[in-house]
């Protein structure tokens, strides 16, 4: 029988999806995004224009977001 806990591993994702605000295109291919929870971080992809949101994942911009009001609730 496998270990418990890789079996609890494998059944989590290994890439989540993030959403953050586009600071715009490095020029390089690559764009600054502010995360929702106050991270920096750069990312391929680009032909987003700044204070545009858009969907995170192993970093790379995959999609535009929608812009909705955001509420994050403490546990």
């Amino acid at each position: 029988m496998a270990n418990p806990w890789t079996r609890l591993q494998n059944l989590l994702p290994r890439d989540v999806v993030q959403i953050g605000t586009s600071q715009g295109s490095n020029g390089d291919g690559t764009t600054d995004v502010i995360l929702v929870g106050g991270g920096r971080i750069t990312v391929t992809g680009s032909g987003y224009s700044s204070g545009q949101r858009v969907f995170v994942k192993g970093g790379q911009i995959i999609s535009e977001a929608p812009s909705l009001t955001t509420v994050e609730i403490g546990v």
